[in-house]
């Protein structure tokens, strides 16, 4: 009688022992589980931001005159829209990885549930609190630049205005060109009766650098540059080889991949790989939470005969998940922080 009781206390006691143990499994992303918590890992998404510039000409409506009239030849005679790319930003952020998630059990007796997650659910900490940074890229906004190039014809004067004589409207705005360039020669030289002071000096040579250069557009046309970009974000789960990301077009700016109206921009991807080492016979009883041992990538962005983006990324899509040992937070407060790629940070008690 006596020895069946000392049995069944001893088995008694082995349930609540094994009860106690952190209990950590892989679920599906839409399980539900209401008696812990989830979390997830990341992976790593490729961002690349394509800089470009949208160069835009417009010969001025005197271009005609501009060597008879000021003798040059440096002018604009025809009208152009072209859009060239300027450079290829590459880098990264961290999404959750919808393949790797996971359910630790609430226990009084296992510190492992308390877990600090981030907006998206991927893990960040186990008892403690890092207040981390979301590394999520975003878009800064485009400031709105007015791409109309227009000519000021009422510093003619009226004279001008009022003719219906292209070539005389010329010859009365290179007059004033000479006009403007033999005032700012006399204001620097002090051949003027009455030289104003330096601030009003400064002043009146720059009014009269503006209305030169509006003048001289009139001949010689203008030119304005418009710097624009976009990002393009990729998640590779294999190698990739001539990945087309995005196209060019001189025409149009950036387009689409499956535009043929540009030329192709491609990306390769060439994986470091991180394979999982032999399981053990009690590797599932010893499981607590889990975490990414990542691999590496080589990233290459080309145009096909330039190279325009090359770096090694970490990332954890190509490597494998190890966890911590659960009797690491069977009652006892372990703190462990977590990098933005799932790896262990740091761990202290």
């Amino acid at each position: 009688m006596k020895k069946g009781f000392v049995l069944l206390v001893a088995m008694l006691s082995g349930i609540a022992t094994l009860c106690a143990q952190t209990n950590v499994n892989p679920v599906q992303e839409d399980e539900i589980r209401p008696d812990g918590i989830m979390y997830k890992l990341p992976l790593t998404t490729l961002v690349f931001q394509a800089e470009v510039v949208q160069v835009i000409e417009k010969p001025g409506p005197f271009y005609k005159y501009a060597e008879r009239f000021l003798g040059t030849t440096d002018f604009i005679v025809e009208a152009k829209n072209e859009w060239q790319l300027k450079g290829v930003k590459a880098f990264y952020r961290t999404e959750p990885d919808r393949t790797k998630c996971y359910h630790i059990a609430i226990n009084k007796k296992t510190t492992a549930s308390n877990i600090e997650l981030d907006g998206r659910g991927v893990i960040r900490a186990i008892n403690q609190v890092t207040y981390a940074k979301s590394d999520r890229s975003k878009n800064c906004p485009q400031t709105v630049v007015d791409t109309i190039i227009r000519f000021d014809l009422a510093q003619l004067g009226e004279e001008a205005l009022v003719s219906s004589s292209i070539p005389k409207m010329a010859e009365i705005a290179a007059k004033q060109i000479y006009h403007i360039r033999e005032s700012r020669t006399n204001l620097l030289s002090g051949d003027n009766d009455h030289l104003p002071d330096g601030v009003s000096l400064t002043l009146m040579l720059q009014k009269l650098d503006e209305a030169e250069a509006e003048l001289m557009a009139l001949f010689v046309g203008k030119r304005i540059s418009v710097p624009a970009s976009r990002k393009f974000y990729v998640t590779p789960t294999e190698a990739l080889t001539n990945h087309i990301v995005f196209r060019m077009s001189a025409v149009a700016g950036i387009v689409e991949s499956d535009n043929l109206l540009g030329r192709p921009i491609y990306l390769s991807v060439k994986p470091h790989m991180v394979t999982a080492p032999a399981p053990t016979a009690n590797a599932k009883k010893m499981c607590g939470p889990y975490y990414n041992v990542p691999g590496s990538a080589e990233v290459v962005v080309a145009d096909g005969t330039t190279i325009l983006a090359q770096k090694t990324f970490t990332m954890p899509q190509f490597g494998t998940v190890a966890c911590l040992p659960a009797v690491m937070f069977d009652g006892v407060y372990t703190k462990v922080e977590f990098t933005d790629f799932g790896t262990i940070k740091s761990i202290s008690k």
